[in-house]
């Protein structure tokens, strides 16, 4: 009675493809989503789902779920559906799947995307130790309605919500209600791909246990009486008993299908291919999921609704990358039960990816996609064109944007395609009188001649219309936006062609928030007009710079007519825009001393201004020099660059801690970048001791902690004795004074007096004499405590120590005879010669 379908081309011919399987309003763009691993991400990536898959103010429903548990969600799909074909939807459609905390506050950001929407009800999944009623509250303050779909386990919740969406469902979706103790993501895993599978036909996902039917689901079953029942997963999911009881609740029936293959990865394979997408190209668009993650049921479960509405299968795709089966699916060589293999169509699937980069990256480039774009949570949600950063051809060095007028770039963009046209209505009429629209031209148009490849017109007609693009800024640069350290150049290359009229376009950058709140808003100056008669159009370009305002995420790019013009139609034809992006870093002079430190945002430039180092707020420390950058050292995680006091130039992750570094060994060193370009370790002396510009090749360890100088020892700048119970320090200051300290409140115990004196560093000489020394190698100050110490050794012996008492000494030996404290007045026996 029952059939197994591993690959069954001729299934598609009984399930109906209803309208969920109509495009969705974003599938031009190839994306990058959170891949979640913890709660908060979770919330955050079902936001970003729901953002670029349904529109503004399209006031549907909204599903909402808890984001630290995957049990009430799994049956999230049936809210999801669009389709009405198969089955009778009340109340819902194109619902998102959005995720909020069990024991807190649901976030603003989940508000803001409620509000977005404009939903004006919401359903609620589990009960209140899944959703508190606090929120429920909260959602009926905002204006929404709402109802709470539960029941006393998650067995009964996926029934109420099937019965809630489909009360007279014809197909029905079986999966396992959860996972093994041992293998908690095996609970998950096929209901992921069976989501989209469901939403796509529109159809609800009950749930069962691996070895026995739940009586909830069976009664369900029994009253509804479907005509087809698919079973998610192999037998290890759902058992074969279970799957023949499934089948005897309908006898003479042949139409309960298991959908399973060898692994999770394979099951969802196999959906994809039930859904008729015998391969990535068949597809409009392929969706990532991370199936082996703890939280990757967040993004697969969220995603239902753009797969079912995009005609996009979701696929598993571990640490790893894709396993055979899979990436035989994704480059269209996975072969029927027949041998035959399928080929590619025309035009390339979209990606949508929840993984890391480097495994979006190569599913992308296996079926032809483009390199997804990360994305955040776009204002208007994505929706249409007003996400198009997939179509943005972005670069990433200096230099590669209007011939070498980017500098120091961060992000760029490059030629630009696909905008969003937007028609200002007759100032007299109230109403829009002509139309615009966008397009390459690579042949003869009019007058211009034959354009190059590359180059863009705009035909704009019969009044004051705008061609507007929205782009995020990149993720690298969050947290220089968060410090209002962004600077922007937004330039163009252009010229307009008018008939009958002299008009002009204007450029114009406007930063914007994550709620669509403009910022800000800079504007170029007009590009120049030339009337038809005049033949070809004249191209020059246009910028403006200056700095984004604080809580920027988002650029609008428009071009505009800056009066209404009445019938006439012109053309603005551009040959390149490019904006760039870069931290507005701060100059701190041209070198460090002992103990300095760059810190991000932060750089030295040469006196000439014409080179700098700086350290950029993704972790690199870069050297440009005459246009080009060398990054030194670094990446995410470093946040400080130290001129160490014993002549070590360091870059760390936290002040102190061990990273690259420049391998030298100077006491009170300095670091300079000079007018030349280099970048230069010097002595106490000046001399230089080491040129950095190929890098920080060695590696520092953590600043070691110590209590004790050595004869022969020194201590540099900044450099401190310590201690050994951690309450008292002594340090040689910038100023030169030799100071003891109370560490628990910086209260000085004891100070040389030698301020000012031009001192570089604290040497315990080995004639047992502890001497502040200047650049001359003398020096204003010492103990005077010489005179052939007893030596452990072949030298001289003696230690100067920093005691738990807080009393700096010269001893002869560790813990032995006395000779010089600062407790004891700490007298200074004189200046000593060079």
């Amino acid at each position: 009675m029952g059939a197994v379908l591993l690959l069954l081309a001729a299934l598609l011919l009984a399930v109906p493809v209803g309208p969920a399987d109509a495009q969705g309003p974003d599938d031009g763009d190839s994306l990058q989503l959170t891949s979640p691993t913890n709660p908060d991400e979770a919330t955050a990536v079902s936001i970003e789902l729901s953002s670029i898959t349904v529109a503004d103010g399209a006031g549907v429903p909204v599903l909402i779920g808890r984001n630290d548990v995957f049990a009430d969600s799994l049956a999230s799909a049936a809210g999801q559906a669009s389709a009405t074909e198969n089955g009778f939807q009340i109340d819902t459609a194109n619902a998102p799947l959005l995720l909020v905390p069990s024991n807190a506050a649901i976030p603003q950001s989940v508000m803001d995307e409620i509000a977005r929407i404009g939903a004006p009800n919401a359903f609620v999944l589990g009960g209140t130790a899944a959703v508190p009623e606090s929120s429920v509250d909260q959602l009926r303050a905002a204006g929404v309605t709402v109802e709470r779909l539960s029941g006393a386990g998650r067995n009964e919740t996926a029934v109420a919500i099937a019965e809630r969406f489909f009360p007279q469902a014809r197909i029905v979706v079986i999966a396992r209600a959860g996972g093994p103790a041992d293998n908690p993501t095996a609970g998950f895993a096929d209901s992921i791909a069976a989501g989209g599978f469901a939403a796509g036909l529109g159809a609800p996902i009950v749930l069962t246990n691996t070895d026995t039917l739940p009586d909830v689901t069976r009664q369900y079953l029994v009253d509804l009486a479907p005509s087809l029942v698919y079973v998610a997963g192999g037998p290890a999911a759902v058992s074969d008993a279970v799957f023949a009881e499934l089948d005897a609740l309908r006898p003479g029936s042949d139409d309960t299908i298991r959908i399973a293959g060898a692994s999770r990865t394979q099951t969802a394979v196999e959906f994809a291919v039930a859904r008729g997408y015998s391969g990535a190209g068949s597809a409009s668009g392929v969706i990532v999921v991370d199936g082996f993650a703890e939280f990757g049921w967040a993004s697969g479960f969220a995603a239902a609704l753009r797969s079912g509405q995009s005609r996009a299968p979701i696929v598993l795709v571990g640490a790893n990358g894709p396993d055979a089966d899979t990436q035989a699916w994704l480059d269209n060589t996975r072969p029927d039960d027949t041998g035959v293999t399928y080929a590619q169509g025309t035009t390339p699937p979209t990606l949508t990816c929840s993984q890391v980069t480097s495994i979006c990256t190569q599913v992308a480039t296996t079926i032809g996609a483009a390199t997804p774009t990360p994305i955040g949570t776009p204002p208007g949600g994505g929706s249409g064109p007003q996400v198009t950063t997939g179509n943005l051809s972005p670069t990433t060095g200096p230099g590669t944007c209007l011939n070498n007028h980017a500098v120091n770039a961060d992000a760029e963009i490059g030629t630009i395609d696909g905008w969003r046209v937007d028609a200002v209505p007759d100032p007299q009429t109230g109403q829009p009188s002509g139309a615009g629209d966008a397009r390459t031209y690579d042949a003869r148009y009019e007058n211009n001649g034959p354009l190059q490849r590359g180059q863009y017109l705009f035909s704009f007609g019969g009044n004051s219309t705008s061609m507007t693009q929205v782009l995020a800024v990149p993720p690298s640069l969050d947290a220089a936006i968060d410090a209002d350290t962004i600077n922007f150049r937004l330039a163009a290359t252009g010229g307009s062609l008018d008939f009958g009229a002299p008009v002009s376009i204007v450029a114009s950058a406007s930063f914007r928030s994550p709620a669509d709140a403009e910022l800000g808003r800079s504007t170029t100056g007009a590009f120049p007009s030339t009337n038809s008669s005049r033949g070809v159009i004249a191209m020059e370009e246009r910028a403006v710079g200056g700095a984004v305002p604080v809580g920027s995420r988002f650029i609008a790019l428009t071009f505009s007519l800056p009066e209404f013009v009445s019938e006439y139609v012109f053309e603005f034809v551009f040959d390149s825009v490019c904006l760039t992006l870069s931290e507005r870093e701060t100059s701190i002079g041209s070198g460090l001393g002992p103990g300095d430190t760059i810190e991000p945002g932060e750089k030295l430039v040469s006196p000439n201004g014409a080179h700098s180092v700086v350290l950029r707020r993704s972790g690199e420390l870069v050297l440009i020099s005459g246009g080009t950058e060398t990054v030194l050292a670094g990446g995410a995680g470093f946040t400080s660059a130290t001129m160490r006091p014993d002549g070590n130039f360091v870059l760390e992750q936290a002040v102190g801690q061990g990273g690259p570094a420049s391998g030298t060994s100077s006491t009170s060193a300095s670091l300079e970048i000079t007018d030349n370009g280099s970048l230069v370790v010097r002595s106490i002396q000046g001399q230089p001791i080491a040129t950095l510009n190929g890098g920080l090749t060695a590696t520092a360890g953590p600043v070691a902690v110590r209590s004790q100088l050595l004869p022969g020892e020194q201590l540099g700048i900044t450099g401190r004795l310590t201690s050994p119970n951690g309450l008292f320090a002594a340090e040689v200051r910038a100023s030169g004074a030799l100071v003891v300290i109370d560490t628990t409140n910086g209260a000085v115990r004891y100070d040389s007096g030698t301020g000012g004196s031009g001192v570089r560093l604290l040497e315990f000489r080995t004639d047992g004499n502890l001497v502040l020394e200047d650049a001359s190698g003398g020096g204003p100050w010492s103990t005077g405590t010489t005179g052939g110490f007893p030596s452990p050794g072949n030298g001289p012996g003696g230690v100067v120590e920093m005691q738990d008492d807080g009393n700096l000494t010269v001893r002869e030996t560790a813990g032995g005879t006395f000779l010089w404290g600062s407790a004891n007045g700490g007298p200074n026996a004189g200046p000593v010669n060079p």
